[in-house]
């Protein structure tokens, strides 16, 4: 009907015109539907950016313009499988695009639990982006295993240096001393004083001046061996040699992968996990030599992985094992940490406690002078890692009741006394303090 109304404005070649236009647009539409961009790229970095990029070849293809790729090839829906399971698509046999993916790489994709609306939220994330613009190619990343060796500034060889002549010219003036006596007129003795009777009759006859530097000494001493006593377990700057150089400024930074990518369980268990060789070779399988150290770093990552790469296969013969890491934050057993009721409840970013970890190469535990530099981040004044620390970090920091169930619960607990929430919003917010923070038992077994 609606075809009889238009035939008379357009005529029966335009008619056929607009099938045939919309018959070939049809696939490259179903992409130009609107998806979320901002949440893409959340969705991105958490299933994408480990082995892609939107604009630059990693581990697998750039990803910009992949979609209309296949809707040119007309299988637009079957992008939707491929990104879900491209194994179970391959294995139907029913995509020629998948097929000609295989031959352009053998490696592939995992699966991803991700659904229709989230992959159009991540193609528009791609399509959207641009490249950021740094100065003179400046990717905005430190330089990877930049070691600056501590240069001695050679100060104690000097005061060395001063000590020794100090000691001979008291040495000397001593002996000049005791010799002059011998044949000074004041002084008639036949018994020769000895260093040690000297030094004796000098305190005495200068007892007050002595006592006065004696307890200089003492109260230097004792304030020393209390600052001394403070740093006990202060493990800021602490940075332990790894069995693999491991970089977070190539992988976090350059690479833009996602921290929650190797350190997958931050959000759902007490520890943040350390990825296991396996994870290692979702990538490493095909990037087998960096920038850097050729394929001496990666060969030991194969090596635990009991890789062959020249035979891109896993023998029997070869045995496998685990990398020990060194840990680099450490609590002492008695404290209980959970890493998901503060990054999946409390919404704390990592940086908080960690620092900007992309600056860094192997892990380290941050000043509370570097964390405080960052934008975004609770500023405290106590050393990382300590009591003091963790408890003006409940006391300072505030918390959004409305943010998921747990805060609504304890927000309707608090609506039933009005004067209870009154005192609470004194300052303008409720602190973790406020809602049992600073107890024992939340934080000691």
């Amino acid at each position: 009907m609606k075809l009889n109304i238009l035939t008379p404005i357009i005529g029966k070649q335009g008619i056929w015109v607009l099938l045939i236009f919309t018959f070939f647009l049809g696939p490259v539409r179903s992409f130009a539907q609107e998806g979320d961009a901002e949440a893409g790229a959340a969705l991105f970095k958490n299933n994408c950016a480990s082995c892609h990029h939107p604009l630059k070849r990693q581990t697998g293809p750039a990803l910009k313009g992949a979609s209309q790729r296949w809707a040119d090839a007309g299988e637009s829906d079957l992008f939707y499988d491929w990104v879900k399971n491209a194994g179970a698509l391959l294995a139907s046999g029913k995509s020629a695009r998948a097929k000609e993916m295989e031959s352009f790489d053998p490696s592939v994709m995992t699966p991803q639990a991700v659904n229709d609306s989230e992959i159009d939220d991540i193609v528009a994330y791609i399509e959207s982006f641009v490249e950021p613009e740094r100065p003179n190619g400046d990717d905005g990343c430190a330089t990877p295993y930049l070691i600056e060796e501590k240069q001695s500034s050679g100060k104690w060889k000097w005061l060395l240096t001063i000590a020794c002549i100090l000691s001979i010219v008291v040495f000397a003036t001593a002996g000049v001393n005791r010799r002059l006596k011998e044949f000074s007129d004041e002084f008639e003795t036949d018994e020769d004083q000895t260093y040690m009777e000297i030094a004796k009759d000098w305190l005495w006859k200068n007892k007050v001046l002595v006592s006065l530097l004696g307890l200089v000494l003492v109260l230097v001493a004792l304030s020393d061996l209390g600052w001394r006593a403070a740093q006990i377990d202060v493990m800021e700057g602490y940075q332990p040699s790894q069995p693999i150089k491991f970089s977070h400024i190539i992988h976090s930074c350059k690479n833009e992968i996602d921290c929650k990518y190797c350190h997958s369980s931050v959000e759902k268990s007490k520890h943040a996990g350390i990825p296991s060789v396996n994870v290692c070779m979702n990538c490493h399988r095909s990037i087998q030599e960096g920038t850097y150290f050729n394929k001496e770093e990666i060969g030991k990552i194969h090596k635990h992985a009991g890789y062959s790469a020249e035979d891109n296969a896993y023998p029997d013969s070869v045995k496998r094992s685990p990398i020990k890491w060194n840990k680099v934050h450490n609590l002492p057993d008695h404290v209980y940490f959970n890493h998901s009721q503060h990054v999946s409840v409390a919404g704390i970013d990592c940086i908080q406690c960690h620092g900007d970890v992309k600056t860094f190469d192997a892990g380290k535990v941050a000043s509370v002078g570097e964390i405080n530099e960052l934008e975004g981040t609770t500023k405290l004044t106590l050393p990382v890692l300590t009591m003091g620390w963790c408890i003006e970090c409940h006391n300072e920091t505030g918390v959004d009741l409305g943010k998921n169930d747990y805060y609504n619960e304890i927000h309707a607990r608090l609506k039933k006394d009005p004067e209870l929430l009154k005192k609470f919003k004194e300052d303008d917010k409720i602190s973790v303090r406020e809602l049992g923070g600073w107890e024992c038992a939340k934080c000691h077994y």
